[in-house]
């Protein structure tokens, strides 16, 4: 794991903890640095941060006090342009007859006190299969250009700050046994009110999907201080109105059940208990030095440890790891260069491209996928290795 400046994540999580209860940051002005506003930044909760300062930013020095106020106007103005789009593109799905439910974000930044204290990178939809061509003509009469067209999801983009990923599943397929729980979404949602084509979640299942959610990132590349802040931010909304036993047993049947405690726990050391909310509490050491060490969407270096761990039994496997990053599998390299179903012979010659085209256009990548690897010794191994286990990571992802 990277290593962590244990005061200021400690002073970032007392700012977030007062800001998201609503209680004055006054007596936390002299904690803000140029360090801790970066920190912020890498998990994505810059927003969240000046917010609890709004009031008190003729106190900062010059340059600290324009940053904040540069970050609240920048944050306003993208959740209201988030908010107008993600309404007009709704409206034309359910003219054109699409079946579709919104995720995520879009939905959580609104049990915050203010929705723009909660960033949001893009708005996602799932929709009915055989639908994206005709979004594709939907988005760009709307000012949209497809980004990527991704075999899991199309991603769209307008300028200056929207970005829309449309899925056809709401958990990739290669997480199988989530994937055949959630199946396509639909089948556990309803109408949303006033609408023909819109669904939601019902409170309890959109929970479990959040839950899920941010076991997939724990899981494969990492996850930050946001996605526990996030499962405060819901369990503080649903609290009192939300059906928890029925929560709970949908996460046993998922085996998430424990990830669940882990990520209660975590959330009420860091911003408070909250009276009625069901939970085991556990030992939190590593998680909490795991997510502090990850950004919002976890790191490269972390996956690929993850990666390593998941493919070896103990920690001598390394040279055969970088020979696979290194020399890919055929199921991997005919995905990126098709030519290879027709002529797999041809694949040596394609391990050589892939690495010039690394070379040339991704070489930081490089570093990113070694690093993860290259200093774990036996002890981390092991401390990763079982930890992981409690939650049985390795069922979860599928070898691709």
């Amino acid at each position: 794991m990277a290593r962590i400046n244990t005061n200021k994540s400690e002073n970032l999580i007392k700012i977030l903890r007062a800001v998201i209860t609503e209680e004055s940051c006054e007596q936390f002005i002299d904690l803000v640095d140029e360090e801790l506003l970066a920190l912020a930044e890498k998990h994505h909760v810059t927003n969240t941060v000046c917010c609890g300062f709004e009031k008190y930013i003729d106190r900062f020095p010059e340059a600290l006090a324009n940053k904040i106020a540069d970050a609240l106007r920048f944050a306003v103005y993208k959740d209201t342009v988030q908010q107008m789009e993600g309404q007009s593109i709704s409206d034309e799905f359910e003219k054109n007859s699409i079946k579709h439910m919104i995720l995520k974000g879009s939905i959580l930044k609104d049990y915050y006190p203010v929705s723009y204290m909660r960033s949001m990178a893009d708005l996602d939809y799932v929709v009915g299969k055989g639908e994206r061509e005709k979004i594709k003509s939907i988005m760009e009469s709307l000012g949209y250009y497809l980004h990527e067209d991704a075999l899991l999801h199309d991603s769209y983009f307008k300028r200056p700050v929207m970005n829309v990923e449309i899925h056809e599943h709401l958990i990739d397929e290669c997480y199988e046994e989530l994937n055949a729980y959630f199946g396509s979404g639909f089948e556990r949602a309803v109408l949303d009110d006033g609408f023909e084509y819109r669904y939601k979640f019902k409170d309890e299942d959109y929970f479990v999907y959040i839950v899920t959610h941010m076991a997939k990132h724990y899981y494969s590349d990492g996850t930050g201080i946001r996605s526990i802040m996030d499962t405060w931010i819901c369990l503080d909304h649903f609290v009192g109105s939300m059906d928890f036993d029925y929560c709970l047993n949908e996460l046993k049947k998922i085996r998430l059940l424990d990830f669940y405690h882990q990520a209660v726990s975590l959330a009420f050391k860091w911003f408070g208990k909250i009276d009625g909310v069901p939970y085991e509490e556990k030992d939190v050491d590593f998680v909490e030095k795991y997510v502090i060490s990850n950004g919002v969407y976890g790191s490269g270096s972390n996956s690929e440890a993850l990666d390593f761990i998941r493919d070896y039994n103990d920690n001598s496997g390394k040279l055969k790891y970088y020979s696979k990053v290194i020399f890919p599998g055929f199921s991997y390299m005919s995905q990126r260069y098709s030519i290879l179903k027709k002529a797999p012979f041809l694949l040596p010659a394609f391990w050589i491209v892939r690495f010039f085209q690394t070379i040339s256009h991704n070489k930081n990548n490089i570093g990113i996928r070694l690093d993860g690897v290259s200093d774990m010794d036996e002890e981390k191994f092991n401390h990763f290795k079982a930890e992981f286990e409690k939650n049985d990571v390795f069922r979860i992802k599928k070898d691709e």
